[in-house]
């Protein structure tokens, strides 16, 4: 048993809740695990990755797909290492309304011109790193003080 995957939270919670909706008492559940298991073995939690996946089966459910398991941090750090682009999401997306909507006087033809501008001729921004520049002019555009119409007191015309 050198390559024994141990069973997901994700899939412990599966197995439960089918038993729960099917009407599935504990008794029952064990004979089912010990069963898979060739007897290793009666519960739930001590079944492997494949074990439950057969459980969950068997109660109707979907099984789970084995992960890589990696971390989502490693598998986006290998993506960056191997020249993938991360496609903008919809927080970046929320983020550049949002910030753009700072100003009521800002118009979305206005947020379209920034981003050919910033972005080299393109209208929205399709990768994150895109969208981190249009966030960024955005940024600096709203700490910038506000021109106003008319000159204040004591400035010149």
């Amino acid at each position: 048993m050198s390559n024994f995957i141990p069973r997901t939270l994700d899939q412990n919670k599966r197995i439960h809740g089918l038993a729960g909706q099917n009407g599935v008492d504990r008794d029952t559940l064990h004979a089912h695990a010990c069963e898979i298991s060739n007897k290793r073995t009666s519960r739930t939690s001590e079944l492997s990755f494949d074990e439950a996946n057969v459980l969950i089966k068997r109660l109707g459910g979907e099984p789970l797909p084995a992960s890589s398991g990696l971390s989502t941090r490693s598998q986006q750090r290998a993506r960056q290492k191997a020249g993938v682009k991360q496609l903008r999401t919809k927080a970046q997306e929320k983020m550049i309304l949002d910030l753009w909507a700072n100003d009521p006087v800002r118009t979305m033809s206005g947020l379209e011109t920034l981003s050919k501008r910033i972005l080299k001729g393109k209208s929205q921004p399709s990768t994150t790193d895109e969208a981190n520049k249009l966030i960024e002019a955005i940024k600096s555009m709203n700490r910038r003080p506000r021109r106003n119409a008319s000159p204040s007191i004591g400035r010149a015309a």
